[in-house]
């Protein structure tokens, strides 16, 4: 079924009254969401890892979330960001050992 099918499934379903039948759809119209989005990301990760293209480190901020931290808080996730990569240099120099 194709997603726009199980999206007007999930709907009549629900007008109907039938929400076991919604659930299905539901979780089947999400299980393929899921599955193209993953796909997406295998994609990406294989073009940077096979095709030589840089990683991107993605980081995903709200804004609004961001505004209202305070400036100890600020300071405590940067102190955590400096801990990450003292941990991973370390952990590259324990390589190459």
């Amino acid at each position: 079924m194709s997603d726009n099918t199980l999206t007007a499934d999930l709907i009549d379903d629900i007008l109907k009254g039938n929400l076991n039948a919604a659930e299905n759809a539901l979780h089947q119209t999400l299980t393929i969401k899921q599955n193209n989005a993953l796909d997406q990301e295998k994609i990406k990760l294989s073009g940077q890892i096979f095709n030589n293209q840089p990683i991107e480190d993605e980081l995903e901020v709200d804004e609004e979330e961001f505004e209202e931290l305070s400036d100890e808080e600020l300071e405590n996730l940067a102190d955590e960001a400096d801990d990450e990569d003292l941990d991973d240099e370390t952990s590259e120099d324990e390589e190459d050992e």
